[in-house]
């Protein structure tokens, strides 16, 4: 199932977003969204006044497949917790989601990226995009607010546990999947198709083969890794002791 989890807030104003060169007109930001994006269900997460103010917005669209998703204030952490065990409740496992983190608190957005990982992590998620709708950049670009799509960032959290997991106990496996699959945010790197795919075959045979890695690996270590061969040493003694 896709769903889109967006939020809303307690104003709403008729806005032109702009997506991939087409231009698109909501209320809120979700109206203009489901123009462009395909889904099975739109969960529209809502506190007690923004259900009254701004929701009758989609709530006119007469879309079944649009519905509000009550969710508290966000004013102590115990409320924050509540919206996150609201949230992930609602998706199910391999679901893929959209997120639009245009309107609601401005704390909505780390709350998002916690989401994100979380569902990833322990429900196979697929985060196929994060939308911000920035209507505010709309006053500087002839009244037309672009639409950013924030999910590359997630990614992140996929290289800091692959290295994590490099670092401590020299499994490169899944960096290795990462350079297949993924641009890393060194700019030589990613602009060096040669450097990625000796790097892939590096990472591989330090995972296929633990027991002979040592410091001549340790030393072609990539310094985005952000790690220096001193502090990538105990590794290999680790490694090597197994």
């Amino acid at each position: 199932m896709k769903q889109i989890i967006t939020f809303l807030g307690l104003n709403a104003k008729e806005t032109i977003y702009s997506f991939e060169g087409k231009n698109y007109k909501g209320n809120v930001f979700a109206e203009a969204l489901r123009q462009f994006c395909d889904y099975d269900s739109m969960l529209v997460c809502v506190t007690i006044e923004a259900k009254n103010k701004t929701f009758p917005v989609l709530n006119s669209l007469e879309d079944e497949r649009i519905q509000a998703v009550a969710i508290p204030n966000g004013e102590t952490t115990e409320e924050m917790w509540e919206t996150f065990k609201i949230i992930t409740d609602k998706v199910n496992d391999n679901d893929s989601v959209v997120f639009d983190i245009t309107h609601g608190l401005r704390s909505l957005p780390f709350l998002v990226f916690l989401f994100a990982a979380y569902l990833k992590a322990a429900k196979n998620v697929t985060i196929d995009a994060i939308y911000y709708g920035a209507w505010e950049l709309g006053n500087s670009n002839n009244g037309i607010a672009p639409v950013i799509d924030l999910s590359e960032f997630i990614v992140m959290l996929d290289w800091l546990t692959a290295t994590e997991r490099f670092v401590e106990i020299g499994d490169g496996q899944a960096l290795a999947n990462l350079l297949k699959s993924a641009i890393p945010s060194g700019i030589e790197l990613r602009d060096n198709l040669g450097s990625r795919q000796n790097l892939t075959a590096f990472f591989h045979t330090t995972s296929n083969q633990k027991h002979r890695f040592s410091a001549v690996y340790c030393q072609t270590l990539p310094s985005y890794l952000g790690k220096t061969e001193t502090a990538i040493a105990p590794v290999s003694n680790k490694t090597n002791s197994t």
